[in-house]
């Protein structure tokens, strides 16, 4: 499977997912794992959450964050620039495949690339991976023409103190998870193994991760000419009021 390991800033990764989903899904280009980071730090909100409701707007503007509106769903997330890293994945459905069971498949790369990192991790139905019984990573996905795209979170060094003050997810699910704050709830790989992981350690745990759940090698590839000309084209609508702020 091709590999990318091209990063940029929030409109930017939302359209080079999007570009390659659409690709794919024309036949205009293949399967492919993709990992980065967001720079700078930004947050990006579900499909289908209101803007207002999902995020302290005030705080965000105040500190010069970007909020953009991911294609999947999913809750808010903050990607700090220094503390996260994202993957995403387009692949073929599997006929028949539920949901449930497809977010399971392809969490196991998340799940196989903590246990390169030490830790032993666990898959929470229906998109989220847990250490200690709490969350490290989450998970969303949107589906056209036939093929998947499914991005995730794997927090290492996030400020998770930031994180509380800029993400608002509504009580009741924190009541649902058993905890009163976004804090209480989310923990990182550097909290879990008591000393500070570097981006590309989980880089190189990633790649190992995904390659043992796939069953098979991930080759360093670039970005398709198609693929980097869709990618400035939506730039354009992950940077506009009219997506980011329709909800």
């Amino acid at each position: 499977m091709r590999l990318l390991l091209v990063s940029g800033d929030a409109k930017f990764n939302m359209a080079l997912d999007e570009a390659l989903l659409e690709l794919i899904s024309l036949g205009r280009s293949e399967p492919a794992i993709r990992f980065y980071r967001f720079s700078p730090t930004a947050i990006t909100i579900g499909y289908f959450q209101s803007i207002e409701k999902a995020v302290n707007l005030r705080k965000a503007l105040s500190l010069g964050i970007d909020v953009v509106r991911r294609p999947t769903g999913g809750g808010a997330v903050l990607h700090d620039e220094k503390g996260e890293l994202t993957y995403s994945i387009v692949v073929p459905e599997i006929p028949g495949e539920e949901v449930e069971k497809s977010f399971r498949r392809i969490c196991l790369g998340v799940v196989l690339t903590l246990e390169e990192l030490g830790l032993e991790a666990s898959f929470v139905p229906i998109n989220d991976v847990i250490v200690s019984g709490r969350k490290i990573s989450g998970s969303a996905q949107t589906r056209r023409r036939g093929f998947i795209l499914q991005h995730g979170t794997i927090l290492y060094n996030t400020d998770l103190e930031l994180m509380q003050e800029l993400l608002t997810p509504p009580t009741e699910k924190l009541l649902e998870k058993g905890v009163s704050s976004v804090r209480g709830r989310v923990t990182t790989v550097s909290e879990q193994l008591g000393r500070e992981v570097s981006f590309d350690e989980v880089l190189s745990a990633a790649i190992k991760g995904f390659s043992r759940a796939l069953g098979e090698e991930l080759v360093p590839s670039n970005p398709t000419e198609d693929e980097l000309n869709l990618t400035s084209e939506l730039e354009r609508k992950y940077g506009s009021e009219k997506w980011n702020e329709m909800r």
